[in-house]
């Protein structure tokens, strides 16, 4: 992932779903995007988050999709500790 993203790009950990993901932010393209990746069973699965408004309704936006994604489950990971170590 480091090598696809530009050096403007941040990178955090961030769980999501009790899953690891990788968290990127990068705004060198068409305003900010949040992405969060994990792996699974050397499967990448990725998430893409834009979401467009003044700065207030950016936040509350933002955090009402990743409420939504706290539904996330991937049937073939066997338990969230499978994917901590992958990552």
């Amino acid at each position: 992932m480091n090598d696809y993203f530009n050096d403007q790009a941040t990178f955090s950990k961030f769980t999501l779903a009790r899953y690891p993901f990788e968290k990127v932010e990068d705004c060198s393209n068409f305003g900010c995007m949040e992405y969060y990746f994990t792996l699974i069973e050397d499967e990448v699965y990725g998430v893409a988050l834009f979401v467009q408004g003044t700065t207030e309704e950016k936040a509350a936006l933002e955090n009402t999709l990743l409420y939504m994604f706290q539904s996330l489950i991937f049937d073939n990971a066997q338990n969230e500790g499978e994917i901590e170590k992958q990552l």
